[in-house]
């Protein structure tokens, strides 16, 4: 008789935990801009980059120029993490970094000169044969400022 009790209860037992109603968990998705996470990750970057954490920060910049890749924070993401990387003295990571740029980004340089400026003189040659490189990867602009305030004096425009 106790052994058919005992069936009873286990039977009974089994069958309210069966006939249970369950709560189903409903996640929701939150969606957001590409705009807004690419800004978030570059943040992100920053805020790991002040903490010193520099292969986290490199990982967040990435993410950033990978989520929105036309944008202008692209570049500046690309070239933050290769700063990250060299912050923290892993050069040859900052190099690798910087030669992904080179390749998937267009560099201006600009080379404003003065006429009787030495470090002008010096550095001018340096500019000069960047600008004719063949299939260089660096566009190459020069400026001379002797004219810009020239010209500048002539219309009466304080600098």
């Amino acid at each position: 008789m106790k052994n058919y009790l005992k069936y009873i209860l286990i039977i009974f037992i089994l069958v309210l935990t069966s006939c249970k109603n369950e709560k189903k968990e409903v996640s929701v998705i939150e969606e957001t801009s590409i705009d807004l996470q690419m800004i978030q990750a570059y943040n992100e970057g920053l805020k790991n980059l002040e903490l010193g954490d520099a292969i986290i920060a490199a990982k967040k910049f990435n993410e950033a120029e990978i989520l929105f890749p036309q944008s202008e924070w692209a570049p500046k993401s690309a070239l933050m993490a290769a700063y990250s990387y060299y912050k923290q003295d892993y050069y040859g990571d900052a190099v690798a970094e910087l030669d992904r740029f080179l390749k998937e980004h267009e560099v201006v340089m600009v080379y404003c000169s003065l006429t009787h400026c030495i470090p002008c003189k010096r550095v001018g040659p340096l500019f000069e044969k960047e600008s004719e490189e063949p299939n260089s990867s660096v566009t190459c602009q020069k400026g001379d400022l002797n004219y810009e305030l020239e010209r500048d004096q002539l219309i009466s425009i304080d600098l």
